[in-house]
């Protein structure tokens, strides 16, 4: 009985022995086949589309695109102008007259302005009724020294009749509280809004910042305080898209790239540009005076203090400005356009917000939730080193492109990293600027109301820049090229206009 007990015993543990020898035999199976497939799939489904070149689009022909542009060919006997700004400011002011404060003309001059008895500078003021009453300055702020606290405000108010008819109105002057409110990103200075509380005011004109209290300031304002016209109506006088490009132009040389950007903007439906020039090269005048002239461009200066050091890239000198003060600029274009237009498109002249499914940016808009106070969209970078013009269906490469030389967009085989970019940080926007109180540079940073994330395949950022060595996988990605047509007809027909003005038409 014993032995017969200790047989099946054996017997169990030999079953259970050849099963464990099986699973383990399996596992290890199962292991090393995925060893093996693992890199054929991860080859044939990254590296083979990536690299590969199917016959329907040969390489046999091409060239590659140069990115500097011809001068010699398009402006033969171009002499640029000697002096900045690069373009006339066509603004318009705040009604038909000019106001008069303490005997002086109330117009904006586009320079910043230092606070007195501080190491603190202003550049604009901006009335804003949206909420409660206030005028919005932007200013650069010294975090080292204790900031402004009071704003002296000229304002309208009534005569001894007490009517408001305009005949009746004279100017007077209260000092009203201010409150800071610094953009968190910079070194010593700092981009920032000061918010002067003009509420029960009539309608303020001028503003001057003063340190506190005990400062007595007997001179003129020192900005005027913009507004929108007088006979202004809500939803009449707005335009649909603008576009704010975010950072001011320093030491750009490439006018092509920005015709190719500008017209790239018309074709997907922006109406204005809002652009400011911190060094741009004196080449670019005859470009942006000729979309000025369109009524397209506004150019404002933008002559930062000689006291602040300017950071010129985006690592944060602990002494300086963070990149050209752009935060600064991003709140003045906000607030210069609120009442202009129904949204506003935040991009650098080297990036497209691209709708996937539609051409233009409103029927994208439209197929979008409505209830939010704008739109965000995910980058994805184009790598310019890899640019590829391919013949037309003739055999031919259209002339256009040999003479223009297109910078980005217009590449008809542009590789594309496969990586997107998912976070926050690397997003831009479309916004609806009267629910934006603060922008960052990829975000609002204070919006009445939420912010939607848009799906990559309804729109994306292409940014478009280089990367010579990058180790990061690519595709091909050739979507721009249904704009091409219409976008290269546009820039020949803006370039021969520029020629034709200048008396160097071929």
């Amino acid at each position: 009985m014993h032995q017969r007990r200790l047989h099946a015993l054996d017997n169990k543990m030999r079953i259970l022995t050849n099963s464990r020898i099986k699973r383990h035999l399996f596992i290890l199976f199962v292991v090393w086949t995925g060893l093996f497939l693992l890199p054929l799939i991860y080859y044939i489904t990254w590296i083979y589309p990536v690299y590969r070149v199917p016959k329907s689009a040969s390489y046999e022909g091409l060239f590659e695109c140069s990115y500097q542009p011809p001068l010699n060919l398009l402006f033969p006997s171009w002499t640029p102008a000697a002096q900045l700004p690069v373009a006339h400011v066509l603004l318009q002011q705040s009604n038909g007259t000019v106001e008069m404060v303490n005997g002086v003309k109330l117009m904006e001059n586009f320079t910043w302005k230092l606070v007195p008895n501080t190491t603190h500078y202003v550049f604009s003021a901006f009335w804003d009724t949206r909420k409660d009453s206030f005028i919005r300055i932007i200013s650069i702020i010294d975090k080292y020294r204790k900031a402004p606290s009071f704003c002296r405000v000229w304002h309208k108010t009534v005569g001894k009749d007490g009517k408001k008819n305009e005949s009746n109105l004279r100017i007077s002057t209260s000092l009203r509280k201010l409150s800071v409110e610094i953009i968190p990103k910079g070194g010593r200075y700092v981009c920032s809004i000061l918010h002067c509380d003009v509420s029960k005011l009539l309608q303020p004109i001028a503003v001057s910042v003063v340190r506190d209290r005990s400062v007595k300031e007997t001179g003129p304002p020192m900005l005027k305080v913009v507004d929108r016209q007088p006979n202004w109506i809500k939803g009449k006088d707005r335009q649909i898209i603008g576009v704010c490009i975010q950072t001011p132009l320093f030491d750009y040389k490439n006018f092509l790239k920005l015709v190719e950007a500008f017209e790239m903007y018309k074709i997907l439906g922006a109406k204005h540009v809002t652009l400011y020039n911190y060094t741009g090269d004196p080449v670019l005048n005859h470009v942006l005076q000729g979309y000025v002239a369109q009524g397209f461009l506004d150019v404002i200066p933008w002559p930062l203090p000689r006291e602040i050091r300017v950071n010129t890239s985006d690592g944060d000198d602990k002494q300086g400005v963070h990149y050209y003060a752009e935060l600064a600029a991003v709140q003045d274009c906000l607030y210069r356009n609120m009442h202009k237009f129904k949204y506003i498109v935040f991009m650098d002249t080297d990036e497209v917000i691209v709708p996937r499914k539609t051409r233009v940016w409103m029927k994208m808009i439209k197929s979008l939730p409505q209830d939010v106070a704008g739109y965000y969209f995910k980058k994805a970078e184009f790598n310019l080193a890899k640019a590829k013009i391919r013949k037309n269906s003739t055999g031919h490469v259209d002339q256009r492109l040999l003479k223009y030389h297109p910078p980005y967009i217009l590449t008809r085989h542009r590789f594309r990293l496969i990586f997107e970019f998912n976070k926050k940080c690397c997003f831009k926007s479309i916004v609806r600027p009267d629910k934006i109180w603060t922008m960052s540079i990829h975000w609002a940073e204070k919006a009445d109301g939420p912010m939607h994330e848009t799906k990559a395949y309804t729109g994306l950022t292409h940014h478009y820049r280089s990367h010579p060595m990058t180790k990061r996988l690519q595709t091909l990605d050739p979507y721009m090229t249904r704009y091409e047509g219409q976008l290269m007809s546009n820039i020949d027909n803006f370039m021969q206009s520029i020629l034709n003005v200048t008396g160097q038409s071929h």
